[in-house]
């Protein structure tokens, strides 16, 4: 009993630790509002989110998911959040950002682990947003022109390919984001949540929820979504940390 309380005890110190290298506070962005949230299936997870800034200034969110769950993904999703941060700074795009996060950790990272990782840069200048991912979620969008897409350019999850065939291999998509438009990046924790009855909540029902509801905020559609959420799994065990990330133009 007391060597069990002892490993509780450290798990929670882990927990605290690694919710401590979440933002605390989303910063206020002229012309948006940014909300966010994250569950871990265990006491620690794989997933995380966070804020950048490029060489020109401008904001990158980030959001990423390291293979498996518990404290071996934890680890290593500190080490990428250690190298984003390092590396942003003296990056002039997403798409440059990924392909220099993938240059360091390719020969670095356990095989047997990789990492899916997606940027989305906000031009406020131009009213613009572009999109990369390197494996990850696709990108969904609303907005009043054009209603509820999904963003979904190539690219490959960090670690597991050369610098040379993961250059290769990634893209960005720009498009127009303005007063009112919405976009959400998520991990697949989330549209795989599982039911009582062990179906998966889906991709199609995520994404029904932004044609079916509009918010004044970011903050009001992601509590919206995450009790949706929890409404649909009921007491079912979750397998896999979620997250997400929710951008609205003012």
């Amino acid at each position: 009993t007391v060597e069990t309380q002892k490993l509780q005890n450290e798990m929670q110190i882990a927990r605290n630790m690694q919710e401590s290298l979440l933002p605390k506070n989303l910063p206020q962005i002229e012309n948006y509002t940014i909300a966010a949230f994250s569950e871990p299936a265990e006491v620690v997870g794989g997933d995380f989110y966070d804020i950048a800034h490029l060489s020109d200034g401008s904001t990158c969110l980030l959001i990423g998911d390291v293979s498996g769950k518990g404290i071996a993904s934890a680890f290593f999703m500190a080490q990428v959040k250690g190298v984003v941060m390092s590396l942003a700074p003296r990056c002039t795009s997403g798409i440059d950002l990924l392909k220099n996060i993938n240059k360091t950790l390719h020969k670095k990272a356990d095989k047997k682990i990789f990492i899916s990782l997606a940027c989305l840069r906000l031009d406020n200048i131009n009213n613009k947003i572009t999109y990369t991912r390197a494996g990850h979620m696709p990108l969904i969008v609303k907005s009043s022109a054009k209603g509820v897409r999904i963003l979904q350019p190539h690219g490959m999850a960090i670690g597991i390919a050369s610098p040379e065939v993961f250059d290769k291999n990634i893209e960005t998509e720009e498009i127009d984001f303005n007063s009112g438009d919405v976009c959400f990046m998520y991990t697949d924790g989330i549209n795989e949540l599982r039911n009582t009855n062990g179906m998966e909540f889906g991709s199609e029902q995520l994404k029904f929820f932004f044609e079916k509801y509009s918010y004044d905020s970011a903050e009001q559609y992601s509590s919206g979504l995450y009790h949706l959420l929890l409404d649909y799994s009921k007491s079912t065990k979750q397998y896999d940390d979620m997250t997400a990330l929710t951008i609205k133009g003012n």
